[in-house]
């Protein structure tokens, strides 16, 4: 910018009508210079905070992988603990599943020799029932036998007699012994 002794000499040199035209000419440049300085002054000051403020999430970042480093530390000691106390726990349900097992299987051996004895028992009872019925079936079969046996003797001697004395040579042979 001009400053007033500037202009002052400038008018006194030129003149009040020529030098009018000449400052306004110098002031608007000084305008715009100052305008350019400022914009620049923006853009600087801009790039130093954008500069500042790159820096700051550098930082950050750094700061978050810090923490996540450690983050990732303390998780992964937390699961490790986790995964021990589950293998632990995990160890004990299967010796207990196994006790569990092993009682069941010798209740259920012992219900089944219960069962069976139960069973033979049962079976032999049957057995000589049926054994006693079928020796009573076939006694009473034998003696039907016997029975028939006798009764077709019987009736074949007495078909022989019947035809002995029924038939017409016995009857003749008979009137001729009268």
């Amino acid at each position: 910018m001009l400053t007033y002794q500037q202009a002052k000499d400038i008018e006194d040199a030129l003149g009040p009508q020529q030098a009018g035209p000449l400052l306004a000419v110098l002031q608007d440049l000084d305008r715009k210079i100052e305008d350019q300085k400022n914009a620049v002054k923006a853009d600087l000051l801009l790039e130093l905070a954008t500069k500042a403020d790159i820096a700051n999430v550098r930082t950050e970042i750094a700061d978050l992988r810090t923490e996540l480093k450690e983050d990732m530390a303390n998780l992964r000691a937390e699961l490790k603990e986790d995964m021990a106390n589950l293998r632990a726990e995990l160890k004990e349900d299967m010796v207990n599943l196994r006790a569990e097992l092993k009682e069941d299987m010798a209740n259920l051996r012992a219900e089944l020799k219960g069962d069976n004895a139960n069973l033979r028992q049962e079976f032999t009872a049957s057995f000589a029932f049926l054994n006693g019925k079928i020796d009573t079936e076939v006694a009473r079969l034998a003696g039907e036998f016997k029975s028939i046996r006798l009764w077709m003797k019987l009736l074949v001697a007495i078909g022989i007699l019947g035809m002995t004395f029924f038939s017409p040579t016995t009857i003749k042979l008979l009137e001729m012994l009268k």
